[in-house]
């Protein structure tokens, strides 16, 4: 289901930018008038808290296709990153400033609730 779901969007979000202004009335209508059953889906299936540091760094690594490896120069080893990650090691506010940098996010990015923020 989560796959038929993906897709729709995907498929919407593709779509829309080629309607003509009489189909894209008609489509923001309907848009209206789902989205909110559509954001409560979400967040039934995809419940999102407060991102941890870590977790941020995790998932920016993930959007990124970046392995440990990738960012062990900018933070001082893959062993560095790898206690990171797993929640071994805090990040400094110098690997803040340099991911923050690499990433093109706000150093609030990394700060406990500082995304949702």
């Amino acid at each position: 289901m989560h796959r038929g779901y993906s897709e729709a969007v995907r498929i919407l979000m593709r779509e829309s930018g080629s309607l003509d202004a009489d189909n894209r009335t008609a489509v923001g209508r309907y848009l209206r008038a789902v989205i909110p059953f559509i954001e409560q889906y979400e967040k039934r299936i995809f419940p999102i808290g407060p991102a941890t540091p870590e977790e941020m760094l995790g998932f920016l690594m993930q959007q990124h296709e970046l392995s440990q490896y990738d960012l062990a120069k900018e933070l001082g080893g893959q062993s560095v990153v790898s206690q990171i990650l797993r929640g071994k090691r805090r990040l400094t506010r110098e690997h803040i400033e340099r991911l923050s940098k690499r990433f093109g996010v706000t150093p609030a990015t990394f700060y406990p609730g500082g995304a949702s923020a």
